[in-house]
């Protein structure tokens, strides 16, 4: 799942787990008819609990489970938008659902992407997130953001679009990855060894290519020595052609394979890799939150990063930070996690200590936040 799935997901499962079935449904817009379909999470409840997998909630099965009805909604209840803005004929149908039943909304908005930073979404996505983004403001009751960086964004290039009477708070996210530990899960047959970590959609915007840089400088000067660089995450739909292309040629030319690529990996494998790193790397320029920190910190692995926008809202004094563009920094940066065990290891140690948040606690916050209405 990508993060804003991740988030979905979770928050879905609690609810449904801490409210019952009967206060929680799910929403979807039904693309031939024009109309807002609702069914219990119950009806769903092996899904929910990870009993079968996740891909049996696609449309085709969801109209094969015959449980979708029509929505009647009034002024008691709140409808939570949180998959992100990017669909036109839905939020014209939440429009329309407000006007005729009271109903509040609660409008999440993970991140502004496609308004303040258009060169990572797209021509084509930043026009239609435009065109949506004020309905979604107009039609909230309530924004949430899923950082303090993120609400200012916000205010910053959309604030003239926000009512008076609509709040805008934060709703930070988790640093939980809640799959149950388990270090029996085998690695994927290409990790060989000692491995650095990177997960996260492999795109411009995440900056991999930056990454893999500085590894071919390093592995010119440490050869073998050097771990391998684990780069996990399908790869983005903007830049796919032209990153795939890098990826694949610099991985080809490291001859002992310091450079692999994983796509579609399971959570299961994940974690194994999470376990089993000597740290992670995550140096994106531009988040709404940046689950992939918060994760790595979950299970105690040092993390390089950057202070980019929200990520050290995710990271704190946690993590190790670098500027990106600085090539010399990044390799230094990477060196010394790579190479001074003994620093290394006083980072876990210090990370060991650290309260992180759960994703109950995420879930009972989002509650307290729509109840203080």
């Amino acid at each position: 799942m990508s993060g804003i799935q991740r988030v979905t997901w979770e928050v879905i499962r609690r609810l449904y787990r801490d409210l019952g079935d009967e206060n929680v449904c799910i929403l979807r817009f039904d693309e031939a008819t024009k109309r807002l379909l609702c069914a219990p999470v119950g009806a769903f409840e092996d899904m929910v609990s990870g009993r079968r997998k996740v891909e049996a909630l696609r449309p085709g099965k969801q109209s094969e489970a015959n449980h979708w009805k029509e929505l009647s909604a009034t002024s008691n209840d709140t409808l939570v938008l949180i998959e992100g803005i990017g669909w036109e004929n839905r939020y014209r149908a939440y429009e329309r659902l407000k006007a005729v039943s009271g109903i509040r909304i609660c409008q999440i908005i993970h991140d502004i992407i496609p308004v303040a930073r258009p060169e990572y979404s797209g021509r084509k996505h930043a026009k239609s997130f435009a065109r949506i983004l004020p309905i979604a403001i107009r039609i909230a009751d309530e924004i949430l953001t899923v950082s303090e960086y993120s609400k200012q964004d916000l205010l910053k290039h959309c604030g003239s679009m926000i009512a008076a009477k609509t709040r805008v708070r934060v709703w930070p996210l988790a640093h939980e990855f809640p799959v149950a530990q388990d270090k029996s899960v085998a690695l994927p047959e290409a990790v060989n060894g000692k491995f650095v970590l990177s997960v996260g959609t492999i795109e411009d915007r995440k900056c991999q290519y930056r990454t893999v840089r500085a590894w071919r400088q390093l592995a010119a000067k440490y050869g073998s020595e050097l771990p391998q660089l684990i780069l996990v995450g399908r790869y983005g739909n903007l830049t796919r052609p032209i990153i795939k292309l890098y990826l694949t040629t610099i991985a080809e030319k490291f001859g002992s394979k310091r450079v692999i690529v994983l796509n579609g990996c399971s959570d299961e494998t994940v974690q194994a890799l999470y376990l089993r790193c000597q740290f992670s790397i995550y140096i994106s320029v531009y988040e709404g939150w940046g689950l992939p920190v918060g994760e790595s910190l979950w299970f105690g692995k040092p993390v390089l990063s950057t202070r980019s926008t929200s990520l050290p809202e995710v990271g704190n004094e946690l993590v190790d930070y670098v500027d990106p563009v600085d090539e010399a920094a990044l390799q230094a940066a990477i060196e010394k996690l790579a190479f001074n065990s003994s620093y290394r290891n006083s980072r876990a140690q210090y990370i060991s200590k650290a309260k992180l948040r759960d994703w109950d606690e995420v879930s009972r916050n989002l509650l307290e936040l729509i109840r203080a209405n």
